[in-house]
Parts: structure tokens; C-alpha cells; sequence
């Protein structure tokens, strides 16, 4: 079943989120795609990446991730200007990853750093230069409905000014 072209046009503001904060956060992945399956509308297949063992480069890193996650349903608030919880119980979901992810870590206040994390993301993704990245990525992938990755960050450099940081600093 195809989905209806309002609905497909979300789910690529969805994935381009996810894809663009990669870019960002340099997280490596190796595709996105926005052709459902059984499970997902889309998906950001995310490189298996062994996290570091210095416990402050783990948080770094299980920060990053995070914030990638985080990014697709941000991304397509931002685009539908309509928010939309996603589950917690269905493990197919980003804010699932993101409370997995969360529940590993032994911090005293994690809906504190889930959200300090999602405003941060929220913040980036609005900013105007980021922000046209994601639309650029989005048309790209209603065209292609795949990208890898080295096509995504060929458009993160077609778009955003020289010289311009990607990773993002202060997590």
C-alpha cells in the first residue's frame, strides 16, 4: 500500500530530520530511505559504531545518537506545525530508542537530559541554514525515496555555507 502523498511528504521531513542530524552530530549512517515496511513509514539505517570506553566519550556519544533519533519526529513538527507524541511502549518508535538508550546510564534526572537534549535538537533544527538542509534532503528523497550517505552529506555541503561547524558543541 502507498501512502497517501501528504503522508509520504511528512515521513520525508521525518527521515531528512534523522539524516541531517547525523550529518551534524557526525553519526555515521548508511542510508535513508522513506519506502515503508512491515515495521516503519521510513528509516535511518545508523552504522553499528562500538561506543567508546572512557565513560565522559560514551555519554558523548550515546548523546549524539540521541539527538538523532530525537530529530526526525522534531523535524516533522516543525514541517506539519503539528505535534505528535510518539509512543514510548512500541519499541519501533524513536522516543522508544531514545528511553532505551537512557535507561542504560545511571543519571538521576534522565526526563531532564531526554528534554534538554530535545530542545537543543529542536533548536538546531530550526535555525535557518540547518533548516534548509532538511527541506533540500526532504525534495531529494520524495524524488529518489533513498538516499545513502554519502549523497546526504553531498547536500549538507551544497547547502550550508563553507566553513560552517557540523558537530555540535555544549551537548
Amino acid at each position: 500500500m502507498t501512502p497517501a502523498p501528504r503522508q509520504l511528504k511528512r515521513t520525508a521531513y521525518h527521515e531528512a530530520g534523522h539524516a541531517v542530524a547525523a550529518v551534524l552530530m557526525d553519526v555515521p549512517f548508511r542510508r535513508v530511505t522513506i519506502l515503508p515496511d512491515a515495521q516503519c513509514a521510513g528509516r535511518v539505517d545508523l552504522a553499528n559504531v562500538e561506543p567508546p570506553i572512557h565513560v565522559k566519550a560514551a555519554r558523548d556519544h550515546w548523546a549524539r545518537r540521541i539527538c538523532v533519533f530525537l530529530a526526525g519526529p522534531l523535524a516533522e513538527t516543525l514541517y506539519s506545525r503539528c505535534w505528535q507524541q510518539q509512543p514510548i511502549s512500541n519499541e519501533h518508535t524513536d522516543e522508544f530508542k531514545v528511553w532505551e538508550i537512557i535507561a542504560c546510564f545511571d543519571l538521576r534526572a534522565k526526563a531532564d537530559r531526554v528534554n534538554r537534549l530535545r530542545f537543543q535538537m529542536l533548536e538546531r533544527l530550526r535555525a535557518p541554514d540547518v533548516w534548509a538542509v532538511v527541506e533540500v534532503v526532504a525534495l531529494e528523497l520524495l524524488k529518489r525515496k533513498t538516499l545513502n550517505s554519502t549523497q546526504v552529506h553531498s547536500l549538507v555541503q551544497r547547502v550550508r555555507p563553507c566553513g560552517m561547524r557540523t558537530k555540535a558543541r555544549n551537548r
